[in-house]
């Protein structure tokens, strides 16, 4: 029977996935994606401060670029953005 049927909701594909791969319900889930969420969003916060930092010490955008293992257009675009607090 679909996810469907019982909650009214449309449920992306990799999610109607993980319900069929696991049986500990919806919240551990969720509360797992929730997590995962939350450190990739922190790991994000980290990586800007640092390049705020090194722009801060007078880096190149090039170095920036390898030190953070991201595209220089990235670094750039974060530059553009205002310093965080």
């Amino acid at each position: 029977m679909k996810i469907e049927t019982y909650s009214h909701i449309e449920w992306e594909e990799e999610f109607k996935e993980d319900v069929a791969m696991t049986m500990t319900g919806f919240s551990d889930i969720l509360v797992r994606r929730g997590r995962e969420e939350g450190r990739e969003e922190g790991r994000e916060e980290t990586t800007v401060k640092f390049i705020w930092s090194l722009h801060e010490m007078k880096c190149t955008d090039e170095m920036i670029s390898e030190a953070v293992k991201r595209p220089v257009d990235y670094v750039q675009d974060i530059l553009k953005k205002d310093a965080p607090q």
